[in-house]
């Protein structure tokens, strides 16, 4: 198996292993994109035109963590987060795409 093959299974294997691990929470915090789309990124470096599917920056953002009422002021968290819902939905299309890619591009398992 050639180095690029290597390179290339083991991105879509840590793929895998984040959508297998994510937390159970409504947001995901900025590093869960960030290793998304780094993954995304070394497959790109290999030809494969998955730019599409990386989590755009605007949809990284900081979430509501309280308000006052009274003043109509509403207050931010200092860290970033992802909606897991469109995390979950750029990741399985990045994996349906190789599941149904012709089979010199497939770098998915298949289990008999």
């Amino acid at each position: 198996m050639s180095n690029d093959q290597t390179e290339i299974k083991k991105a879509y294997v840590n793929l895998m292993a984040l959508k297998q691990n994510l937390p159970q929470k409504h947001d995901l915090e900025e590093k869960y994109a960030n290793m998304f789309n780094a993954e995304l990124d070394r497959l790109i470096k290999f030809g494969f035109e998955i730019e599409d599917f990386k989590i755009p920056s605007q949809e990284v953002r900081c979430i509501v963590t309280g308000g006052n009422y009274a003043s109509g002021k509403t207050y931010y968290s200092n860290e970033k987060y992802v909606e897991k819902h469109i995390f979950l939905m750029k990741l399985d299309a990045v994996l349906s795409y190789f599941a149904i890619s012709n089979p010199e591009t497939t770098i998915g398992f298949k289990l008999d």
